[in-house]
C-alpha cells in the first residue's frame, strides 16, 4: 500500500505556498470529503441532492474558515521551531497587529457559522463545528499543545481534519432532509472518517521527520519512529478507513461509488505498468477528493436528474484533482493504443515477410544428371 512509499526525509522542499491561510494546500482535500458525506447522507435518505445545496454552500464555507483558522494557529506557534528547521512559515515576517487582524477575521467568520446553526436549531452540528476548532487549538497551542505529545496530538489532528467536518456534514444533511441521520449511518462515517484522519496525520508526519528534528518538534513520528508509524497507519488506521468506507458504499447503494473505485484502482496500475509511477499523494486521496464526489452526482442524477446541475459548481470550484486525473486516464488510453498499434503491426509484418522455400529444386528430365 501507499503508506511504504512516504518521501524521503531530507528536509524541507517544498516551495514556499502564497498567503497567509495557504489555501492551496487545503482547499480541494479538506473540502470535498466532507462534501460528499453530506451527498451521501442525502442519497442514502434516499433524497435529491439539489434541494441541499445552502446546506452544501455553508458547509464548504465553514470548513474553509477553519481550515484557514488551522493554518494560521500552527504557523503561529511553530514560529520558532520552523526557525529553526528552516521550514517555510507565513507569519513569519508578519506584524502582531496583522497576526491579531488575520485571527480576528477568521475568528469572526467562524463565529458567525456556529451562531447560523444555532440559530436554524441544528446544535449538534454547531457543537461538531465547535469541537473542530477546540481540537486543532489544542493540537497547535500551550500548554497542551498536543502536538508534540504522541498519540493524543494525532488523534486530536484527525478529530478536527476529518472525523468532526465528515460528522458536521451528515448532520447538516439531516437538516437539510428533516430527519436525523440513523447512528449506524452516523458509525460508519465516524469509522471512515477517523482511520483517513489517522492515515493523513501520520503520512504528514513521517514526510516531516527530518524538519521536525531539526526544530525539536516531538510529533508521534518523532517519539515512535518510522516503522511504528507505518505499522499504526497500516494496522489500525487503514482497516478502520476501510470498514467504515465499505459500511458507507453498501448503505449509500448506488454503483457509481464503486465503479469510480475499480477505475482509480486501475488507473494506479495503468500508471505504475506504464511509466513506473508511484502514487502522488497517500493512497485513495485522490478518490476521495476527485472521483466521490462526481460519483455521488452522477449516480444520484440516474433517479434525479436535474442533480447534474451540480456538477458545473463541483467542477469549477474543486475541478484540479478530476482535470489531473481525466488527462492520466487519456495518457493511459493513448499508451494503450499506440502499443497496440505497433502489436499488430509487428504482426503483421511479421506475418506477410517473404520466407525462404524449403522445398527442393526441381531437376528438369532434359537436364544432364
Amino acid at each position: 500500500m501507499a503508506d511504504s512509499r512516504l518521501p524521503k526525509t531530507g528536509g524541507w522542499r517544498s516551495a514556499r505556498p502564497p498567503g497567509a491561510f495557504r489555501v492551496a494546500d487545503w482547499w480541494s482535500y479538506k473540502l470535498t470529503p466532507p462534501l460528499a458525506m453530506l451527498w451521501a447522507t442525502t442519497i442514502q435518505a434516499g433524497r435529491p441532492l439539489l434541494p441541499s445545496w445552502p446546506e452544501a454552500l455553508a458547509l464548504i464555507a465553514a470548513i474553509a474558515v477553519c481550515a484557514a483558522y488551522v493554518s494560521l494557529v500552527n504557523d503561529h506557534f511553530d514560529r520558532d521551531e520552523d526557525a529553526r528547521s528552516g521550514k517555510p512559515n507565513q507569519l513569519s515576517n508578519r506584524s502582531r497587529g496583522a497576526v491579531a487582524l488575520l485571527f480576528g477575521l477568521v475568528g469572526g467568520a467562524g463565529l458567525i457559522m456556529l451562531l447560523l446553526w444555532l440559530w436554524l436549531g441544528v446544535p449538534a452540528a454547531a457543537a461538531a463545528y465547535a469541537g473542530s476548532w477546540i481540537a486543532f487549538t489544542l493540537y497547535s497551542a500551550p500548554p497542551a499543545r498536543l502536538k508534540t505529545r504522541g498519540f493524543p496530538g494525532i488523534l486530536a489532528d484527525a478529530t478536527g481534519a476529518s472525523l468532526l467536518p465528515c460528522l458536521l456534514a451528515a448532520l447538516l444533511a439531516g437538516h437539510a432532509i428533516g430527519r436525523p441521520p440513523d447512528p449506524f449511518w452516523l458509525a460508519s462515517v465516524a469509522a471512515w472518517a477517523l482511520g483517513w484522519g489517522l492515515r493523513g496525520i501520520l503520512w504528514h508526519q513521517l514526510a516531516d521527520l527530518e524538519s521536525d528534528r531539526l526544530g525539536g518538534v516531538r510529533t508521534f513520528g518523532q517519539r515512535h519512529g518510522r516503522d511504528n508509524a507505518l505499522r499504526m497507519s497500516r494496522w489500525l488506521a487503514f482497516p478502520l478507513e476501510l470498514g467504515g468506507f465499505a459500511a458507507v458504499m453498501w448503505q449509500v447503494g448506488s454503483a457509481a461509488l464503486p465503479i469510480a473505485l475499480l477505475f482509480y484502482l486501475a488507473l494506479l496500475a495503468a500508471r505504475s505498468r506504464f511509466w513506473g509511477a508511484r502514487p502522488r499523494t497517500l493512497l485513495l486521496d485522490e478518490y476521495y477528493d476527485g472521483l466521490m464526489p462526481l460519483a455521488l452526482v452522477i449516480g444520484s442524477a440516474a433517479r434525479h436528474p436535474a442533480d447534474l446541475v451540480l456538477l458545473a459548481p463541483l467542477l469549477l470550484l474543486f475541478g484540479r484533482r478530476p482535470a489531473r486525473l481525466a488527462a492520466d486516464s487519456w495518457r493511459v488510453v493513448l499508451t494503450l493504443w499506440y502499443r497496440l498499434r505497433a502489436l499488430l503491426g509487428g504482426y503483421r509484418r511479421e506475418r506477410w515477410r517473404p520466407r525462404a522455400s524449403s522445398a527442393k529444386p526441381v531437376v528438369k528430365a532434359s537436364e544432364p544428371q
